[in-house]
């Protein structure tokens, strides 16, 4: 399938889950990433917030689990710009004051600013990721252009409450792949 084709898919299959689920499986990718982590020191998190219309993985969760679990971790969140597909990146506190952008998603109030390079770990939001670790977002080129700002060795990984598609069909070579993808009952990861 397409990026497009797995965009409209995976959008309506997201739409049928009930909080429940939802809630479940993002305790179970937090459980995942915790134990990953373990074994995996990394100072700094860079991770979405999530839009809950678009019934994402509940990264507020996530990142309470991760602060408690790991206080020496500091933990990252974006905000939209006024230039073109270009993101801010704040110090993220849980349960500090947010704001909606225009597009409805939870952003930190601006406080202390990271520059990409002294991020250790990307949290990736998407919709459908391959065996290969390509993913599909919301095509706004957002992540794309962040995760290429980003150190080579920048660990990126996507959060996801489905498994891997075989194959994107459309990929290109601007496409950065994923390290590791979290998911409810498993860990992806790069060969």
């Amino acid at each position: 399938m397409t990026k497009e084709e797995l965009r409209t898919y995976y959008r309506l299959k997201r739409s049928r889950l009930s909080d429940e689920t939802i809630r479940s499986g993002s305790l179970g990718i937090a459980t995942s990433l915790l134990r990953w982590l373990s074994g995996h020191p990394v100072a700094v998190i860079h991770s979405f917030l999530p839009a809950p219309e678009k019934k994402e993985v509940d990264t507020f969760l996530i990142l309470k689990a991760l602060t408690d679990n790991f206080p020496g971790i500091t933990c990252v969140a974006p905000r939209m710009t006024g230039q073109k597909r270009q993101l801010a990146h704040y110090r993220y506190t849980p349960g500090a004051p947010l704001r909606h952008n225009r597009q409805g998603i939870p952003e930190p109030a601006p406080s202390i600013p990271f520059s990409p390079s002294q991020i250790d770990l990307v949290l990736v939001p998407l919709l459908a990721f391959d065996q290969t670790g390509h993913r599909v977002g919301y095509g706004g080129g957002f992540y794309d252009i962040f995760l290429a700002e980003c150190r080579s060795d920048t660990i990126k990984a996507g959060l996801s409450l489905f498994p891997p598609v075989s194959a994107i069909a459309d990929t290109g070579p601007w496409d950065i792949r994923l390290d590791y993808c979290f998911m409810p009952d498993a860990v992806w990861q790069r060969s």
